[in-house]
């Protein structure tokens, strides 16, 4: 059976039975369904091992590659009867250095595990954003469920790993992390996802048109009352519910420059969650399906190959651009606002429409501090002033050089097939199971499977 594997990612997860039969007809068998579902099942287990020695081995490997990677941190805990398998989380010390050198922008999200294990609990993942806009997941923990003791938990592993207290998030409204997010890094700035908004919104029956979604995002990204007010009442016009859906949101929490009022910390030009749905689509199926120690397993694998290729990515850049230093991403943004740059009304550093303030790094259009990075209006007021463009942000942070630094960091993705010790005494936790909803004529279906959902356009 395992000449078939390689086709199907050494996983059983794409397996099904009509594969199987099939391939056990080309080899002259002729079996019955239940013969082919126990041989699935026995493949699974040969190639990860049973779902009861994956708990009891998780803590024995997790020691293992602190040692091997010196300053990682990880934390399992037991339910209240200090038998039964609660929740773990690992942070690696790679993931801790990442985060230090990029942007003060994390991103918390969390995925349902899938196959077998869909009923086994969720993972919570922490991203950030290098300058030159990757996105690399440097914390991971495996909770029973998404509410707000777990992410409360999560949360404050991640504030003890890496000593981040302000920042930017951005996130769904999921109550127990809004919470979390607010207890744990009372400093922080909390961003909703507009998309999820949006979303709601569809749900409580008014239909956004392509159009009106794009006034929505022109509203979360105004840079002052009257603009956004502007949008607003273009978007009551045509959608009136759904302009008064969006007042019942706190402002500060979705609207640019309310945020920045209240936070004083950039949006990064930022309004949906997408940071952590990238996540997601990183780890894979295979991680989300695995068993607790093949999916850490699995994860410090990805993790490893990703601060690899970052390392060569930034080798081609130095050789492809030897005589700019900054990375691509910013280089190609300087070059462009310079390409366009609009003329002055007079002088005294004027824009046609904005004020720019070159020592103090701001211009009223706000995108200077909002991006960390100078506008189109603050470099067409520094050639004129005859101020050097790398003065008017972190060179040093922007850098090829800096990009090189973030990746050159030494960690080792230990296998997780060396022997371990088996922690006999731990019980696997029970499967989560929704209770049945009960409606008017009945039980309600669950939901739809994501293929056959409707989904509304992305106009961002």
């Amino acid at each position: 059976m395992r000449e078939m594997l390689p086709t199907h990612a050494r996983s059983t997860d794409s397996l099904d039975g009509k594969a199987i039969r099939e391939f056990l007809k080309s080899h002259g068998y002729d079996v019955q369904s239940s013969a082919i579902s126990r041989m699935k099942i026995d493949i699974d287990d040969r190639l990860r091992g049973d779902v009861v020695e994956s708990y009891q081995k998780l803590q024995a490997y997790f020691k293992v590659m602190t040692i091997k990677n010196p300053d990682s941190m990880w934390r399992i805990d037991r339910e209240s009867d200090n038998a039964t398998f609660q929740r773990a989380c690992f942070i690696p010390n790679v993931g801790i250095h990442i985060s230090k050198m990029c942007k003060s922008r994390i991103g918390f999200d969390g995925t349902h595990l899938k196959g077998e294990m869909n009923k086994r609990g969720v993972y919570l993942v922490a991203t950030t954003k290098d300058f030159n806009n990757h996105v690399i997941p440097f914390a991971l923990a495996l909770v029973p469920v998404e509410n707000y003791e777990n992410w409360h938990w999560f949360l404050t592993c991640v504030k003890l790993a890496t000593g981040m207290e302000k920042f930017t998030t951005i996130s769904d409204r999921q109550k127990g992390l809004l919470a979390s997010v607010a207890e744990v890094f009372p400093k922080s700035g909390h961003r909703y996802c507009l998309c999820h908004i949006m979303n709601n919104i569809n749900r409580q029956g008014a239909k956004l048109s392509i159009d009106e979604r794009r006034t929505i995002c022109a509203m979360a990204r105004s840079d002052c009352e009257n603009d956004f007010k502007l949008f607003r009442s273009e978007l009551a016009a045509s959608k009136p519910a759904a302009a008064e859906y969006l007042d019942n949101i706190d402002g500060k929490h979705w609207i640019k420059y309310k945020f920045i009022e209240a936070f004083g910390l950039p949006t990064f030009n930022e309004i949906t969650s997408n940071l952590s749905e990238q996540a997601n689509n990183w780890m894979g199926s295979e991680l989300r399906s695995a068993k607790p120690l093949n999916g850490f397993s699995l994860y410090f694998q990805k993790l490893s190959e990703l601060t690899s290729d970052k390392r060569q990515v930034a080798a081609n850049w130095a050789q492809k651009h030897p005589d700019s230093d900054l990375v691509p991403i910013l280089r190609a943004q300087l070059a462009y606002c310079v390409q366009h740059l609009g003329p002055q009304s007079e002088d005294g550093h004027i824009h046609t429409w904005r004020l720019v303030d070159l020592p103090g790094q701001e211009c009223t259009c706000g995108n200077w501090k909002d991006q960390a990075f100078p506008c189109i209006h603050a470099i067409c007021a520094a050639i004129q002033d005859g101020c050097r463009l790398e003065h008017l942000y972190d060179s040093v942070k922007m850098s090829i050089k800096h990009f090189t630094a973030t990746y050159t960091f030494r960690f080792r993705p230990w296998p997780k097939d060396v022997t371990l010790d088996t922690d006999t005494t731990l019980l696997i936790p029970v499967l989560q199971i929704e209770d049945e909803r009960l409606g008017k004529q009945g039980l309600k279906p669950g939901p739809k499977p994501k293929h056959k959902r409707r989904r509304a356009k992305n106009a961002l």
